[in-house]
């Protein structure tokens, strides 16, 4: 599940942030969701024994990229200028190899641990929408306001 503060743009630090890791490794892509902010550095990295890799990078904004990286290759860089929820990274070989990556453009967003457990940042005082989204279930959103104290928000996602 990814969660980011709703209507918060503008603010983001991504060029100066240090870059986001995408690892292949044994033909899985990890982690296999990953955010990141618009100017960060999206690295894709290798580290599996076949010659070369496929690798599709889809959504709205990037339809049709494709890079192949060969095993001890370099790595891929990547950028994205305009926010976008999971747009999918997928080797063309392996079916089951891919990876979702949500671009926001601000640097208040988390995504979820395994248990759904998630913290968002240094996140100044005010009311804000705090947006949980889950890649089959959608978006749910819940009103908040941050004050000097931790906020707890709880989102309930149906198994479909």
């Amino acid at each position: 599940m990814v969660v980011s503060l709703k209507g918060v743009t503008g603010k983001s630090t991504g060029a100066s942030a240090p870059p986001a890791m995408l690892d292949q490794k044994g033909c899985l892509y990890s982690p296999q969701i990953l955010a990141i902010q618009t100017g960060q550095k999206l690295v894709v990295k290798i580290r599996y024994v076949r010659p070369q890799r496929p690798l599709h990078a889809d959504g709205a904004r990037q339809r049709g990229a494709q890079d192949v990286q060969m095993s001890g290759g370099a790595d891929l860089t990547y950028t994205f200028p305009n926010p976008e929820m999971f747009l999918r990274f997928k080797c063309d070989v392996h079916p089951w190899m891919f990876a979702w990556v949500s671009v926001f453009d601000s640097p208040y967003f988390a995504v979820s641990d395994k248990d759904g457990k998630f913290v968002i940042k240094n996140v100044p005082p005010g009311k804000y929408t705090v947006e949980a989204n889950h890649r089959k279930s959608g978006p749910q959103t819940q009103d908040v306001e941050v004050a000097d104290k931790d906020v707890t928000v709880n989102f309930t996602f149906a198994v479909k």
